[in-house]
């Protein structure tokens, strides 16, 4: 009776934590970066599938159609912090056409939602982890430390080979392009 009221606690004070996306010691200098994780890695950092990993891409219908998921990883170091500000990101091909895009925090805890709805527990270790480890706000300001959030670009499945992610951000004023090679699908 009890263990729903406690997982909802647990799934509100993440949320509200100070912490969200900390990683490690504080840094001396400041340093942006960003990197595409494999599935493996997806799967190896946050669960075996998508009832208990929400990165992972879950193969039910996601407007109509299976999706593939792209996750980045955006790293943030600072000694003092700042602003950041996610501008754009998308999986485009050599012209520019676009065939995924960023998927909001509020989108992907939707999904995660539909994909445990039977399982009470399942949703709030699913919301949990979107919590402590999503890019939760596209406009935010960055606290000093070592920080890395993660950013889905949801498209119809399958991708095409041969797409870059292209990452617009900004931080404390500094404007990064990221084009990331994304790995051609097995």
């Amino acid at each position: 009776m009890w263990l729903p009221v406690i997982l909802a606690g647990l799934v509100a004070l993440s949320a509200c934590s100070t912490t969200q996306g900390s990683v490690g010691s504080s840094p001396t200098k400041e340093s942006f970066t960003a990197s595409i994780l494999s599935a493996d890695q997806v799967r190896a950092q946050y669960g075996q599938n998508y009832l208990v990993d929400p990165f992972l891409s879950q193969g039910g219908s996601f407007l109509g159609a299976s999706n593939d998921f792209i996750v980045v990883r955006i790293a943030l170091a600072s000694p003092s912090g700042g602003e950041f500000s996610l501008e754009s990101a998308s999986a485009v091909d050599a012209k520019g056409n676009t065939f995924a895009g960023y998927l909001s925090a509020l989108r992907l805890e939707n999904l995660a939602a539909e994909a445990s709805s039977a399982d009470i527990g399942g949703a709030s270790t699913l919301q949990a982890k979107i919590q402590w480890y999503y890019l939760l706000s596209e406009d935010f300001q960055v606290k000093p430390g070592r920080h890395s959030y993660l950013v889905i670009l949801a498209g119809r499945h399958p991708l095409p080979d041969g797409l870059t992610a292209h990452i617009v951000a900004v931080f404390d004023g500094t404007v990064k392009v990221f084009d990331l090679p994304i790995p051609d699908a097995d």
